[in-house]
């Protein structure tokens, strides 16, 4: 899995071009950023971590159905 630092570095350029959009419209660009913050970022955050484990499970099941062509030594029966 991503380690914290990896998944802000990933998250956080959105967030802050989000904060920039909210508080471009408002007239408090902190109020925004700290919403943005507070309450979107750690849903992105759970997004992706959510799609990093289902992407390792799906890999799992792939490489359990593709290695067991791989044990055969017969061409005709992989």
């Amino acid at each position: 899995m991503l380690s914290r630092s990896a998944v802000l570095a990933l998250v956080l350029p959105s967030a802050i071009a989000i904060a920039g959009l909210i508080g471009g419209c408002e007239g408090d660009p902190k109020a925004a950023r700290t919403a943005v913050s507070g309450e979107h970022v750690p849903k992105v955050i759970d997004t992706i971590r959510d799609d990093i484990r289902r992407h390792r499970a799906g890999l799992r099941e792939a490489a359990g159905r593709l290695g067991k062509g791989f044990i055969v030594e017969d061409p005709a029966q992989r």
